[in-house]
């Protein structure tokens, strides 16, 4: 696929773009649920992503969602404007880890009736000079969110007509930000923000075991508060 591509499905420019060096097969940047025009005044455009294997997805990512979305919407000056699901590549090697093209289907099937949710093929469709698969880090994985939404699309519609650039954020568990060393320097989450300039949101439950003043770091580190 060349920059330029028209997407059939959404009459939307798609670009590979920078977020990688390797080949790439047919693909299409996903936005039939984006909301392309905000509908609050003075807030920043926010699109919330969450990595990982989903093999299989389950009910609390989807809650993972749902949750964040209800704080951003009740607690920030943010508007949520999509949730994408990024499947991670085959080439993580996960044991038990299905095939990419099954875990998106997974994904898509589990996403289908919700208003605001979609998975995003990217980084299983990503290959290396040989055409195989290729593990994407997440901070281009992040930079793939930028460009396809800031770059090529131009942003997000304000209510005053403007076009304004939205905030692109990992979206993540308590357990995964504490497997990531929290916000140590040369963490994989604070290179996230080191490089991509971001932005976080992590979740915790409560008697999960994880200390709150971590995931408090990481959320007010991450989102520059």
């Amino acid at each position: 696929m060349t920059a330029g591509t028209i997407n059939s499905d959404t009459q939307t420019p798609t670009a590979m773009g920078p977020a990688v060096d390797g080949a790439q097969a047919p693909y299409n940047f996903p936005t039939q649920k984006l909301k392309r025009q905000m509908t609050q005044p003075g807030k920043t455009p926010l699109v919330l992503v969450a990595c990982g294997s989903f093999s299989p997805i389950t009910y609390l990512h989807l809650r993972m969602f749902e949750m964040a979305g209800d704080f951003v919407r009740f607690n920030t000056d943010f508007e949520v404007c999509a949730g994408y699901l990024s499947p991670v590549s085959d080439a993580y090697k996960k044991v038990g880890l299905a095939p990419g093209s099954h875990r998106v289907n997974m994904c898509g099937r589990a996403v289908e009736q919700s208003p605001w949710l979609m998975v995003d093929p990217f980084e299983t469709v990503n290959c290396d000079e040989n055409g195989e698969p290729q593990y994407v880090p997440t901070a281009k994985v992040l930079r793939h969110f930028d460009h396809e939404i800031n770059t090529v699309l131009g942003g997000i519609e304000a209510p005053d007509g403007q076009m304004k650039k939205a905030r692109i954020a990992l979206l993540a568990g308590a357990d995964l930000v504490m497997s990531m060393g929290g916000f140590d320097t040369g963490s994989r989450v604070s290179n996230v923000k080191l490089t991509c300039t971001r932005g976080a949101w992590a979740l915790g439950s409560k008697g999960s075991g994880h200390d709150p003043r971590v995931v408090r770091r990481f959320h007010h580190r991450a989102l520059g508060d």
